[in-house]
């Protein structure tokens, strides 16, 4: 099944890769959810 790249959430499989193979997206994400700062990834 295929969704339109809008209606993709951090849930979906392919959004969460593209979130953690970047560091300038990954970083942010890892530190909001753990309520840490994180010095490097």
């Amino acid at each position: 099944m295929e969704k339109a790249f809008e209606k993709l959430q951090i849930k979906d499989d392919f959004m969460f890769s593209v979130i953690m193979r970047n560091p300038k997206f990954c970083k942010p994400f890892l530190e909001r959810i753990l309520g840490i700062k994180i010095s490097r990834i």
